[in-house]
């Protein structure tokens, strides 16, 4: 008779102490997965974060870019007037010497002015094409770099999800498992003592 108690003795302590090993590995789990939760979540916070500097990054460059484009457009216009002027002096003075005067000296000048004012036009041209095309490159990097974040961050964020989930069953599992194991313990424990009862 007291081997029935032994035995029963030794069933209970069995059975519990399985069913504290499935729910502490059932939290552990659960855990786990909690914490790739919290990674998954905080890279899609970083990589938000990163996108945004990235973002103005481009911006900044393209202002400095089309600020250093137009600046050197203003340069060289501010040049080409210095320019036309002593050109235009040297031919006044030319024209003086020749003693040429009347319409011919009023048709070289405003040739000469015609001239510098198309070459002022291309350069204004030339300066605002260069400034456009930086703006829109960088226009559409940002645009990239945002759609390839939103997408990032979605995966990332699904992957928590799915880390949450799968804590939510790990904590389940270890639930049902641990509840299995007293059950099983208790109708061995049962069975123990109607073999005591019969014999």
């Amino acid at each position: 008779m007291s081997w029935v108690i032994v035995a029963v003795s030794m069933i209970a302590v069995s059975g519990a102490v399985t069913a504290y090993g499935q729910y502490a590995q059932g939290k552990a789990t659960a855990k786990m997965y909690q914490y790739q939760q919290y990674l998954s979540q905080q890279q899609a916070a970083i990589t938000r974060k990163y996108a945004e500097e990235q973002k103005k990054s481009l911006e900044e460059t393209a202002v400095a870019n089309i600020t250093g484009v137009q600046g050197a457009a203003a340069e060289e216009s501010k040049a080409l007037f210095r320019q036309v002027a002593k050109i235009a002096g040297q031919q006044r003075a030319t024209v003086g010497t020749l003693g040429i005067g009347g319409v011919t000296a009023a048709d070289i000048a405003a040739d000469t002015f015609d001239k510098s004012k198309m070459d002022e036009i291309a350069i204004r041209f030339n300066a605002d094409m260069r400034s456009w095309e930086i703006k829109d490159r960088a226009k559409k990097g940002i645009w990239a770099l945002g759609e390839e974040t939103k997408f990032k961050a979605w995966s990332l964020e699904s992957e928590a999800v799915g880390y949450g989930v799968a804590a939510k069953n790990a904590r389940k599992a270890a639930n049902i498992n641990t509840a299995g194991t007293l059950l099983a313990t208790a109708g061995s424990m049962a069975g123990m003592g109607a073999l005591k009862v019969t014999s």
